[in-house]
């Protein structure tokens, strides 16, 4: 069953001479369960693409159908309420609010149902952060926390509705890579229990979590890629994405380079041209001849 299908989606910004095309009919079908990575370089419509996905947008032209239901033409509020129970919204820059606690940003989606006591949202926040490992540090404020942690929590946010669909726009953008791992993995377990989820990246390594990759270029979609979980798309890997790698080499090639650039304090470079200090200090140790004295007139 497809869960997302855009069929001819185009997205317009600005008025005449000052139009952009950030989508160009776009067309894409995208199946219960799977695991999506959507690759690119910058400003070519992935985080457009996502943010009309999400209902956070409206396609200027065309069709999206979300499960069967034709979603693009809905009013703010019909399509806040299917972003409340349907999706879940995984931010680069976590946007957890600074001054609650871990505990309180993952139940703060909770506070948009009326019928549910404060009691049972903050034990349902602190299920779902048992979920990524996080129940610990359930009291902590984010600034307490690493980057890894904090994306953890907000991963637990967007699952705490309990939605079919996930959306990641570059979670691992603002981690390391031990936290990028921490992150990808979470998301891996998620889609293990059935989940839908698509995750924008610039990273060709984490195209080994999905099994679906998605390359695009100027607002379209120009090649879509089955891949097994575990290996990277081949796409990514030969061609359009790779990344040479530095040897040891090349990094004592780079320090050489960098100490001829810079020499040390001790050595200073020798000046070109004529020696004139030489001249100048023999010229100042030879000593000044004295007028000879005269004898007093008497």
């Amino acid at each position: 069953m497809s869960v997302i299908e855009l069929k001819d989606v185009s997205k317009l910004y600005g008025f005449g001479d000052a139009t952009t095309l950030a989508l160009d009919e776009v067309s894409l079908t995208i199946e219960e369960g799977e695991f999506v990575a959507i690759m690119g370089p910058s400003g070519c419509g992935k985080s457009t693409l996502m943010n009309l996905i999400g209902l956070l947008d409206r396609p200027t032209h065309g069709e999206y159908s979300l499960g069967g239901r034709r979603v693009s033409r809905l009013t703010a509020s019909r399509a806040a309420k299917i972003r409340r129970d349907r999706i879940g919204f995984i931010f680069q820059s976590f946007n957890l609010i600074p001054r609650l606690t871990a505990l309180e940003n993952v139940a703060l989606p909770l506070t948009y149902r009326t019928n549910m006591s404060q009691t049972k949202r903050l034990k349902m926040a602190s299920s779902i952060l048992d979920r990524v490992g996080m129940q610990s540090r359930e009291y902590y404020m984010p600034n307490q926390l690493s980057g890894g942690q904090v994306q953890s929590v907000a991963i637990a946010r967007a699952l705490v509705n309990n939605p079919s669909l996930i959306i990641a726009d570059e979670p691992t953008g603002n981690l390391d890579s031990n936290g990028s791992r921490l992150v990808m993995e979470l998301l891996s377990e998620i889609h293990k229990m059935g989940n839908t989820i698509l995750f924008v990246t610039h990273n060709p390594e984490l195209t080994r979590y999905a099994n679906r990759v998605l390359y695009m270029h100027d607002g379209r979609v120009i090649h879509d890629e089955k891949t097994a979980i575990g290996r990277v798309a081949s796409t990514a890997s030969e061609g359009m994405y790779k990344i040479a790698k530095m040897t040891e080499e090349d990094d004592l090639a780079g320090v050489s380079a960098l100490m001829k650039a810079k020499p040390h304090k001790d050595n200073p470079p020798a000046r070109r041209g004529r020696k004139r200090k030489t001249t100048t200090s023999k010229r100042r140790a030879t000593p000044k001849k004295k007028p000879a004295k005269t004898k007093a007139t008497k």
